[in-house]
Parts: structure tokens; sequence; C-alpha cells
């Protein structure tokens, strides 16, 4: 079973439905909406939005360990681990240069290393 099939059991199994959510709960589950990259950097998680930029379902990794994981369970898909974020968002890009740098990290199936002037 491949971490994919893995996470949707475990999330499956301890569903919260119709239930009062626990301040326990919420300490231990900060959405991650609410969370800064660097503190998603420090957790071992992954998930998967669709674009309207980029048009296509992407992947967000925390780290290096989560990125082989999805790289094992969804070889074709495009991901970016928190460091890669952090590097992006330091160039303020605009859509279209975005769509860019998406469509060459896809085409070279490279990363982002270190970014120092915009495309």
């Amino acid at each position: 079973m491949g971490y994919l099939e893995k996470a949707r059991e475990h999330i499956q199994k301890h569903e919260v439905k119709n239930e009062i959510v626990t301040q326990e709960y919420k300490a231990n589950f900060l959405p991650i909406s609410e969370m800064k990259i660097q503190d998603f950097a420090k957790r071992n998680l992954a998930f998967q939005i669709y674009s309207n930029t980029l048009n296509e379902e992407i992947w967000f990794c925390s780290n290096k360990s989560m990125e082989n994981k999805i790289r094992i369970d969804d070889p074709d898909s495009t991901y970016y681990t928190a460091d890669e974020l952090l590097e992006i968002i330091k160039l303020d890009l605009t859509k279209e240069r975005l769509k860019k740098f998406h469509d060459l990290k896809k085409t070279f199936r490279g990363k982002v290393l270190k970014v120092s002037s915009v495309i």
C-alpha cells in the first residue's frame, strides 16, 4: 500500500463527523491554511491542490521525505517542497511568469535550489 492509500485510510478511520472538535484535536491538527511555510516544513505533510493559474493539480510537500513518497505514488505529478516555495516567494512573480517558471520545472523535472534573479 502506497503513501496516498495509507493517508486516505488514516483519514477515513479518524474523521470527525458531526462532533464537537476538542481543544486537543485543534492543537494537534492545525489546519494547513493557518500554517506559515516554516511551520509546514517542520511536519511530514503533503497535500494536493488544483491551481487555476497553472490549470492543473500540484503537490505541496513539507520536506524531501514527503516529496519522495509522492514521487513514488504519483510519478507524473509536479510537486514543490516548502524550501522551493520559500525561494519562489522571493521572486514575487506575476501569474504569467509563474506559469513559465512552473512549465520549466515540469518540463525538466527540476528542483528550485536557489533563486537569484527573475526569469
